[in-house]
C-alpha cells in the first residue's frame, strides 16, 4: 500500500537538538492527515520524555490554523482529539506554522523513514545522516 512519513525534531530553547523521531504510515497519504499525525507524534514523544513546555512548529498552515482556531476538520477529528487528551500534560503548549525550508532536519528524516522498512524510530543522539541538516537548522535558529 501507499506509505506516508512523518517525522519530529525536538530542541531545546536554544535550538540544539534534543531527540528526533520517525513514524511510517501505511494507507494514510494526505498531506494534511499526515502532518496532524506528525504532531500527534511530537506531543507522544514530548510527554514520554517528560518535557513541560512545548512550542510545536508545524510546516502546515492549515493544520496550525485549524488547532488554533478549534475547527475540526473531519480528516483530522481524531487525532486533534488525541492530541487535546494530552494536554494536562504539559504546562505549557501551542502550535505555530514555519515552512519546511525552516527545518531541514526533519524534512530530511521524513524522506530517511520511507526508504527504510522500519516503521518508527526515536534517536537521542544525532544520526550521521542528519548531523548536516541539524548543523544548519541550528545556525538559522541562531539568526532569527
Amino acid at each position: 500500500g501507499e506509505r506516508a512519513g512523518t517525522a519530529v525534531v525536538a530542541r531545546d530553547h536554544e535550538g540544539k537538538f534534543l531527540s528526533g523521531s520517525f513514524s511510517t504510515y501505511t494507507g494514510h497519504t494526505d498531506p494534511y492527515v499526515c502532518e496532524a499525525l506528525g504532531c500527534r507524534d511530537a506531543l507522544l514523544l514530548a510527554k514520554e520524555k517528560g518535557w513541560e513546555r512545548i512550542q510545536l512548529v508545524t510546516a502546515c498552515k492549515n493544520v496550525a490554523d485549524d488547532w488554533n482556531a478549534r475547527r475540526d476538520r473531519s480528516s483530522c477529528g481524531p487525532v486533534f482529539l488525541e492530541m487535546a487528551s494530552y494536554l494536562s500534560s504539559f504546562q505549557g503548549f501551542e502550535v505555530r506554522h514555519c515552512g519546511r525550508e525552516a527545518n531541514k532536519t526533519a524534512h530530511l528524516l521524513a524522506k530517511h523513514c520511507l526508504s527504510t522498512r522500519v516503521l518508527n524510530v526515536t534517536y537521542d543522539v544525532i544520526p550521521d545522516f542528519l548531523s548536516a541538516a541539524v548543523h544548519l537548522d541550528y545556525v538559522r535558529s541562531m539568526n532569527e
